[in-house]
């Protein structure tokens, strides 16, 4: 009986020396790829795309991993106006170190989030939101660049152009809102 239980305390001892071993070399290696990535992380930035490793400071990497507070709910654009939701799409970005956005990408995270476009089909769709985007003065594309969007704020024009001329605010949706807008006939007083 002895023989098994020195034999089994050997055993354990041979693991947790292995594991020591595995332990100690994992430091080095996880500081390469802390470096590899934030190189791919600003690659990325640079070109405007999403990060490929968000979590690159934490102590385990992994590709294309958001954040929890970056993964989009299926409602969570519903109801919203375009603007509204582009807005929060665009500052949850900026928080992340992340420029302006891919319009597709946004189209993307608007569907992904539950936003009801009424436009039909994903090229009248970007083409509408692009529409809002460009009529709304919170938003700027990027200049030279024909499908990159940030929030104007980003580029020094805190005061909108609707504001600048003594134009109502641009909080509304030029394209989409929420609401149709009501018809002439029900505005109208009744006739008699």
């Amino acid at each position: 009986m002895e023989t098994t239980q020195t034999t089994a305390l050997s055993f354990i001892e041979m693991l947790k020396s292995q594991i020591a071993e595995i332990d100690s070399s994992i430091g080095p290696m996880l500081e390469k790829r802390k470096t590899k990535a934030a190189l791919a992380n600003a690659t990325a930035a640079d070109a405007g795309l999403q990060l490929p490793f968000p979590d690159a400071d934490a102590t385990t990497l992994s590709i294309n991993t958001p954040p929890p507070s970056d993964i989009v709910q299926p409602d969570q654009y519903t109801g919203k106006k375009m603007a509204t939701a582009c807005r929060e799409i665009m500052q949850r970005r900026k928080a992340r170190g992340l420029g302006p956005i891919q319009i597709e990408e946004l189209y993307t995270q608007l569907k992904t989030g539950g936003y009801a476009f009424r436009a039909i089909g994903k090229d009248n769709g970007i083409t509408s939101l692009s529409t809002t985007l460009g009529k709304n003065g919170q938003f700027r594309r990027v200049p030279g660049s024909a499908s990159l969007w940030g929030l104007a704020e980003w580029y020094g024009a805190a005061q909108t152009r609707r504001k600048a001329a003594g134009g109502a605010a641009d909080d509304q949706d030029d394209e989409e809102s929420e609401t149709p807008p009501e018809s002439p006939a029900a505005t109208m007083p009744p006739a008699k």
